[in-house]
């Protein structure tokens, strides 16, 4: 991710998911001992604003007016309820 982008992880994340949702506080992101982001899982944040990421999900991706994620990519996320195949396709479940 970082190499395709040419962000950090989290640099990435408070862009096109962080500041869109609106959200309260800050968040991190745990990293394995060479210091790389562990994207499979590992972010912390608060109540309010796992409950921002879960709304923007109800409304089919979309926050403050904005769309943050595809449409296609909730329903995908959704419907596969987070099996082994959504993990291999990045498709898991927040």
């Amino acid at each position: 991710v970082e190499r395709a982008s040419g962000m950090r992880v989290t640099e990435l994340l408070r862009e096109k998911l962080w500041l869109p949702l609106g959200a309260a506080s800050e968040m991190s992101v745990t990293v394995d001992m060479e210091g790389t982001a562990r994207t499979a899982g590992g972010m912390s944040m608060t109540p309010r604003d796992l409950a921002r990421i879960g709304e923007m999900m109800r409304q089919g991706g979309t926050a403050n007016g904005r769309r943050i994620v595809p449409e296609a990519w909730v329903r995908d996320t959704v419907a596969t309820g987070g099996s082994h195949e959504a993990w291999q396709r990045g498709t898991m479940v927040l």
